[in-house]
């Protein structure tokens, strides 16, 4: 059976340097390859990862950039690595799918991870190839580079070609509506929000960690300005000037002052099963961000039975709803307060001790994480992608 094939133009795909960066990304590729056949580009952050690599049945190409081994969204890019990455790009893009390649060209569609930068690319391809665009919205590329001069045009370009947009929050879904001045009346059913789900390796914790003496208090992620860095340190600096024992363990890219990394320990880049383990240990997760989709860390704490600490941006609210056991903190945009309240609710963990401990995990025990699963969400993800064909076929 030819399977139609899925053209993916996306700004991460994990790698052998990074095994987690854009993970559930592959997970959600991966738990449809009996319905398409993935074939991705993406780029080369580093020197280490090979330009073309078969991972699981999913074909990934890459293509390099100046990178200085950092990811595009990093601060520490040039311009002249932002250039190369959207050269690069295209011609990779152009590479791997030639209009002239008849078996290529035939069905199938083509998909962008992160509208900006790669949705342009992918719209092209798609034009190219005359088969249907789709496009995912994640979050940064919609709330951080989607509201530049540049961002705004290639949005209002793209989002009329898309046969379906898919959005990780309805606050994205908003968001492009208000950025591209696209008419929602218009727009018709093409959004579908869709959430990307957890993988595997995470499962409910069978039981509590241990005593919060230290406070164990857990950061997963890339260590940047708009996830809150800042404001994790001046709480973790405030509650320890308040005689509070916290550990404070980064996994991700570390922060870049050596004063924030010197506030906790730097774990680097790990697998889902080693984040898994570290949550199973952990007192508490904060994701002070400026903006978010739907944090995938934040949902795989839930199944974790791990309490989180979160801005209400995104779709955190509505996870906050349905799944008790999280904590909002102020808007982001008062960064006083949300230190202030970080530093309560480590204050109010450790008073209440080991019992305090007990109670949370119970409590979060009971959510039906169910629709959480990538599995769930791959299924609702292929059935939108087969309907969008069925109308073209």
């Amino acid at each position: 059976m030819i399977l139609p094939p899925l053209r993916v133009v996306s700004a991460a795909w994990p790698s052998f340097v990074e095994p987690r960066r854009a993970r559930f990304l592959e997970s959600l590729h991966l738990n449809v390859r009996d319905r398409f056949r993935s074939e991705v580009v993406s780029p080369q952050v580093y020197r280490d990862d090979p330009l073309e690599e078969n991972r699981d049945g999913v074909s990934v190409r890459r293509f390099p950039f100046v990178s200085r081994n950092a990811p595009i969204r990093s601060a520490g890019i040039s311009r002249i690595g932002r250039v190369t990455y959207l050269l690069n790009q295209e011609l990779t893009v152009r590479n791997c799918w030639r209009a002239d390649d008849i078996e290529q060209s035939r069905g199938g569609c083509v998909l962008a991870h992160w509208l900006v930068p790669g949705g342009r690319a992918a719209a092209g391809l798609a034009r190219r190839l005359k088969v249907p665009l789709l496009l995912y919205a994640h979050g940064s590329d919609v709330n951080v580079y989607g509201r530049s001069p540049v961002g705004r045009r290639m949005l209002k370009q793209m989002l009329p070609e898309a046969s379906k947009i898919f959005v990780a929050s309805r606050q994205l879904e908003d968001a492009l509506l208000e950025i591209s001045e696209f008419e929602e009346a218009a727009s018709g059913n093409r959004f579908c929000i869709l959430p990307i789900g957890v993988d595997v390796d995470f499962v409910p914790a069978l039981c509590p960690p241990g005593k919060p003496s230290p406070l164990r208090v857990l950061f997963v992620g890339d260590a940047i300005a708009s996830k809150g860095i800042a404001e994790i340190c001046h709480a973790v600096e405030k509650a320890r000037s308040n005689h509070l024992k916290i550990e404070l363990r980064w996994i991700g890219a570390p922060p870049k002052s050596p004063r924030f990394r010197r506030l906790g320990t730097v774990l680097g880049s790990l697998s889902s099963s080693a984040v898994a383990k570290e949550m199973a240990k952990a007192h508490l997760l904060l994701l002070p961000s400026a903006h978010e989709g739907t944090p995938v860390v934040i949902q795989e704490a839930t199944v974790m039975c791990l309490p989180w600490a979160a801005t209400p941006v995104g779709g955190v609210v509505e996870l906050h709803e349905k799944f008790p056991g999280g904590h909002l903190l102020p808007s982001p945009g008062n960064k006083e307060a949300v230190e202030d309240s970080i530093v309560q609710l480590m204050t109010c963990f450790i008073s209440e001790g080991q019992v305090g401990v007990e109670s949370r995990w119970r409590s979060m025990s009971l959510n039906n994480v169910d629709e959480l699963r990538v599995k769930r969400r791959a299924k609702l993800f292929g059935d939108v992608i087969e309907e969008v064909l069925a109308c073209v076929s």
